[in-house]
């Protein structure tokens, strides 16, 4: 079997059924998909060796595939199923599909990949390989970091100077201790609107949802720098040329700050039609809050008993106003750490586990993004390609079948990937290993059988020109691992670009 992620179930029956040259034909409910078949697995319109037909009973996503000597049948209810089906067969346009049948559908119906751009910057060409290289493998959410202290990466109509001064900063460092680049970085690297609408255009043709994350309240530095009057301290800033946390964020006692976070929101909804907005939320200091006279104020006046309950106020503010957009709020899992967060909001656990999972035990729901377990910049010694396809909810200690666990994603932070080169390295082969973390039921994934299979993709990368991790360096063991901790522990922290994965 040349398929990942791994299907549901899978029945072989002897013989190969070869697609070059044949036709296709399509029940009238998959017509828009008729580009996609032509395109993915050249073939013609015709008498219809390959049978797109509509099964109502099957779940979305799902498909079922019947291949025999006379042809190929794919069933699906809607037109995501189909497209899955479509991608099965295009793994299999090399080799022949196999005579047998196929019935499959996703464990989670949220399979995601996140990026962030505002650390480093990668252009639309690389976000369109890597949807692309999602789509592939059934990967449905690409969760799009835009904003953080250190770049502000998408265009504001209404404050146009915001990216132009926000993309920009004068330094950068080049390690974690602070060793820095002696340049400026950034000028010009941020998304235009009309990128972002064909970014969003060809995701949604690959039937990937795009989910814009903004920062807020803090992680802010970046626009606070245009504007500082919408801090605590009002002084000069400028976007951060350092890594880490930044204790200046926005001042929840001033009014004008709901009024810009509001008008950015409007936009940001204008460009994504994803049902769902992340405000971040994560790592939020309170110290500048403590000593503003105007959060003290609104703190007395709303009747908050400390400084995160700020947090708090904010985060409800703004899950309501975007509630009246018609977009759900995501938020990391640092916002359960303040008072009364609505029920419908969506936590997104990276760290905290017995925070979030007492959110499950309420009935709230979850995407699960351990940060020991596939953060996808960590070094492959800490969250080696084993481990990443062990994620789940039973990686946070819950049961693999929870209840409000969405689905799972793996973040690929930019501090230390400083070139498409690096990129590559630390998002291939994982990026696969995601993919059949989120769709294959748990009883058939088997680790050993999913890197059997992925060999021949591995070539398929490489002849892409995509500078994947090779076997030796994605699981290190025995003298190898030994070796890569300690250049981790010696180097990562001095020359994190290096690769340090040797």
């Amino acid at each position: 079997m040349r398929i990942i992620p791994k299907p549901a179930e899978n029945t072989p029956m002897g013989g190969t059924y070869f697609l070059s040259g044949k036709t296709f034909s399509t029940d009238k409910a998959f017509a828009s998909l008729i580009p996609t078949v032509e395109k993915r697995l050249d073939l013609r319109q015709g008498e219809g060796d390959v049978a797109f037909l509509v099964d109502e009973k099957i779940p979305p996503q799902g498909y079922n595939i019947e291949v025999n000597e006379e042809g190929v049948k794919v069933y699906a209810s809607e037109k995501q199923g189909a497209f899955y089906g479509i991608i099965t067969l295009q793994q299999y346009k090399k080799t022949g599909v196999p005579y047998g049948t196929i019935f499959d559908k996703p464990r989670f119906s949220y399979r995601g990949i996140m990026l962030d751009v505002a650390r480093h910057f990668f252009d639309k060409e690389v976000v369109k390989e890597t949807l692309e290289q999602m789509a592939y493998y059934k990967l449905n959410v690409f969760h799009w970091h835009l904003t953080d202290d250190q770049g502000w990466r998408v265009e504001i109509k209404k404050y146009p100077h915001l990216a132009e001064v926000g993309c920009v900063r004068k330094d950068e460092s080049l390690n974690w201790l602070g060793k820095m680049k002696g340049e400026e970085y950034g000028r010009g690297c941020y998304f235009t609107q009309d990128d972002i609408r064909e970014i969003v255009a060809f995701a949604a043709e690959r039937f990937i949802t795009v989910i814009p994350e903004i920062d807020m309240p803090g992680h802010l530095t970046s626009a606070l720098a245009l504007f500082p009057e919408l801090s605590c301290e009002k002084k000069p800033l400028e976007v951060s040329p350092k890594w880490g946390v930044k204790d200046t964020v926005g001042c929840i006692g001033n009014p004008d700050f709901f009024a810009f976070t509001h008008d950015i929101i409007d936009e940001i909804c204008d460009l994504f039609p994803s049902p769902y907005f992340h405000i971040g939320g994560d790592e939020v200091p309170r110290t500048k809050w403590k000593s503003c006279p105007a959060c003290q104020a609104l703190m007395q006046e709303k009747n908050l008993k400390k400084e995160g309950d700020l947090q708090g106020y904010f985060t409800r503010e703004t899950v309501a106003y975007l509630a009246s957009k018609g977009k759900r709020t995501i938020g990391w899992n640092e916002i359960l750490r303040t008072n009364d967060i609505e029920e419908n909001v969506i936590v997104q656990w990276w760290t905290g586990k017995d925070e979030t999972l007492q959110w499950l035990s309420k009935g709230g729901e979850t995407i699960v993004s351990p940060c020991k377990v596939c953060y996808l910049d960590y070094p492959y010694i800490a969250t080696n390609l084993e481990k990443i396809y062990g994620l789940g909810p039973e990686a946070m200690g819950a049961s693999p079948e929870q209840k409000g666990v969405l689905g799972i994603e793996a973040p690929l932070w930019t501090e230390v990937i400083y070139d498409k080169k690096k990129y590559d390295f630390q998002l291939y082969p994982r990026l696969q290993a995601v993919a059949e973390a989120g769709w294959t039921p748990l009883s058939r994934k088997n680790y050993k059988d999913f890197t059997e299979r992925l060999a021949s993709f591995l070539e398929e990368l490489k002849e892409q020109g995509i500078n994947f991790c090779p076997p030796e360096k994605y699981n290190p063991v025995g003298w190898k691992g030994l070796r890569q901790k300690w250049i981790v522990g010696r180097k990562f922290l001095r020359e994190p670009n290096v690769e340090v994965n040797l």
